[in-house]
């Protein structure tokens, strides 16, 4: 039994890793970073071109030459054969004979050779993804994984298809070591690829080994955006509490307690990472950002009407019981038509627990607030934004907020 589930291990492994290098012969564009053409090839017309135009012939159907999916084209082969004669600096012969030997079983000869290429011309995408294919085949983790971190720090374009095979070297011991250590030296495609796991986060221990593997490549390495990937992994299964818990932890002390249900309802722009700070919109029906004045800073909100609006949101994780929504508002102008509203709903579901609607406003700041129950069981998470509503008449709506807080009265 155990032998059995090493070999599925084994197994999982080996497919995450061929992945990446999959990944990599699908992308046109590795490719094509050599000019590709179709070119009538024969022996003889081969052996009857200069040098120059021999360099010129291989060069354009090089694709067919590390494109897996392309059959190696003998006449191309000859061709190569005259060229490393005419021209022994030249790089394309090694790539193609390199083909020839991996068609052939000799692996070794063939990463041999594609890395002989690769000394001639150091940046050519193509040779790297040769080599990355020929070094998975060979089940070479390591350098392989060192090719695609070079495709992906010179090629943009690379990293949309890479980044999904990348990522699932997390769920085995072999991918998540490698992968911690390509993440503990910082390399250029970090954040976006950070930025990838939060959209498409793995398990929760998954995104705990990533920070413990990149630790243990580089003790004093920065993971503060893999813990926002564990965060979102928390956020993912529906467990908030810990997932606000382990987000605070990137905090400074002062900061934890501070902002332990609600972050800056103060709204003095305290910049802090996501989910949990403040998302503030900017759209054709409203708006809504935090204003720092010689006095109380506030939300300036500015609502056109036409059409509903979310104008500001925050995520929270707040335990079963009852609780207290407050703030202060003042308006220039009473609110005539339509509605402007703290709304309290919960996650994932969305049922709504509480709203405080801004009424009754004057030129000089009013207490408004509200209660709320967070149900046992079916709330983990919740959500507090600032919703607007238009009216029968079209009515524009500007108002301060300021001191927004939530309190747990029991």
């Amino acid at each position: 039994m155990r032998s059995g589930k090493r070999r599925d291990a084994a197994r999982g492994k080996g497919l995450s890793v061929a992945g990446v290098a999959a990944a990599l012969a699908a992308l046109p564009l590795i490719y094509l970073s050599v000019r590709t053409a179709t070119v009538a090839l024969s022996p003889a017309a081969g052996a009857a071109l200069p040098p120059r135009d021999l360099t010129a012939l291989v060069r354009l159907n090089l694709q067919a030459v590390v494109d897996p999916r392309v059959p190696l084209p003998g006449e191309l082969v000859d061709a190569s054969r005259a060229l490393a004669a005419a021209s022994p600096l030249s790089y394309e012969p090694f790539v193609v004979q390199a083909r020839v030997e991996e068609q052939s079983g000799r692996r070794d000869r063939a990463i041999a050779l594609a890395e002989e290429a690769l000394r001639r011309r150091p940046n050519l995408l193509l040779i790297h993804a040769q080599l990355a294919a020929y070094y998975q085949a060979a089940g070479r983790s390591r350098p392989l994984l060192g090719e695609v971190d070079f495709i992906l720090r010179k090629s943009p374009e690379a990293r949309r298809v890479v980044f999904p095979e990348l990522a699932k070297l997390v769920r085995d011991r072999t991918g998540l070591r490698i992968l911690g250590e390509m993440l503990a030296s910082n390399p250029r495609w970090r954040g976006e690829f950070v930025s990838y796991l939060e959209m498409h986060p793995p398990r929760p221990d998954q995104a705990l080994g990533l920070i413990a593997a990149i630790r243990a490549a580089s003790p004093s390495a920065n993971v503060a955006p893999e813990r926002r990937v564990y965060t979102h992994a928390l956020m993912g299964v529906g467990d908030y509490r810990r997932a606000r818990a382990a987000w605070l932890e990137g905090l400074p002390p002062a900061a934890r307690q501070a902002h332990g249900l609600l972050v800056d309802g103060a709204f003095r722009g305290l910049r802090v990472g996501p989910p949990f700070g403040w998302q503030f919109h900017d759209t054709a029906s409203g708006r809504a950002g935090p204003v720092a004045s010689s006095g109380e800073a506030y939300l300036d909100v500015s609502y056109f009407g036409g059409a509903d609006a979310t104008l500001a949101e925050q995520t929270l994780a707040l335990a079963p019981g009852r609780y207290r929504l407050a703030a202060r508002a003042r308006s220039d102008s009473s609110i005539s038509s339509g509605e402007v509203f703290w709304l309290v709903r919960c996650l994932p579901g969305g049922s709504e627990v509480g709203r405080l609607r801004l009424q009754g406003l004057t030129g000089e700041h009013r207490m408004l607030r509200t209660t709320f129950s967070i149900p046992a069981g079916a709330c983990a998470g919740q959500r507090l934004s600032l919703e607007a509503r238009p009216g029968d008449l079209a009515a524009s709506v500007d108002a301060q907020v300021a001191g927004l807080e939530v309190v747990r009265e029991n």
